[in-house]
């Protein structure tokens, strides 16, 4: 009985590392991921269905970040509306592709200690870099989730302030280049 306890142990251990060096969603990539699959924005052009995927994590400890979620997610679910050829779907499972926004807001180490519920936005030694990453299914992975494959990113290191305007600009540029690719003959 203890074997098989032992056995089970380990089994969970080792799925559960392999497990955090890949993400199961498709619509989410992990940020330190060094085996990003990626691919080119035309791969999208003839696309509408859209998944909108914000991840923001608080550097204070008391506040979980659903403000600036929704603030962020409020920006680019307006700007993506304005535009017709856009349909933004609440299923990932029914996307086409997907657009995840993620904002970490994350103390300079050399910084002086500051009071842990110090506004992010107000203290000048908080760093917000945000990432915004256009993807598409990639691969199939042998346990049958499919990597996300990249097919345009924006990335800012410090997005000071509010991050709803940063993003937004962020879609705007997106939108921008997809235009002129799907403007451009077959």
């Amino acid at each position: 009985m203890f074997r098989i306890i032992c056995i089970a142990v380990l089994l969970f251990a080792a799925h559960s590392a392999a497990a955090q060096s890949e993400s199961p969603y498709w619509w989410s990539p992990a940020q330190e991921d060094p085996n990003k699959e990626w691919g080119e924005l035309r791969e999208i052009k003839g696309k509408h269905l859209v998944f909108v995927n914000v991840a923001y994590a608080s550097p204070d400890s008391f506040a979980d970040g659903q403000q600036e979620r929704d603030a962020i997610r409020r920006m680019v679910t307006l700007i993506l509306s304005s535009h017709k050829d856009f349909e933004i779907v609440s299923i990932p499972g029914r996307a086409q592709f997907a657009i995840n926004i993620s904002v970490s807001p994350k103390s300079d180490p050399d910084s002086v200690e500051r009071p842990e519920n110090f506004a992010a936005n107000l203290d000048p030694d908080i760093q917000i870099p945000m990432e915004v990453a256009v993807v598409v299914r990639g691969a199939q992975e042998s346990r049958g989730h499919y990597r996300p494959r990249i097919v345009w990113e924006f990335v800012s290191a410090n997005v000071r302030g509010n991050p709803g305007p940063a993003a937004g600009f962020a879609i705007d540029c997106f939108i921008g280049q997809l235009r002129k690719l799907r403007e451009i003959k077959k």
